[in-house]
């Protein structure tokens, strides 16, 4: 288990985290609601998206089973 505390940080609030947890400095992280209707979040790190940037198509990559196509199944 994880214990994070919210502290005040100048007119902000921030939430602290280990640094034994794999957590840092300059990290960022997403905060996602529950979506049960509970209050509570999950926190995730936030990823380098790998298509910006890049020219459309230039990271095509083949069919695994170029064989197979939906026609050909009954």
């Amino acid at each position: 288990m994880l214990e994070a505390r919210i502290v005040q940080h100048g007119n902000s609030l921030a939430l602290t985290l280990p640094k034994d947890k794999g957590f840092g400095k300059g990290q960022t992280w997403v905060l996602v609601p529950l979506d049960d209707g509970e209050p509570g979040y999950t926190l995730l790190p936030k990823l380098k998206d790998p298509y910006v940037g890049k020219k459309q198509g230039s990271m095509y990559v083949p069919e695994e089973w170029p064989g197979f196509g939906y026609r050909n199944v009954d």
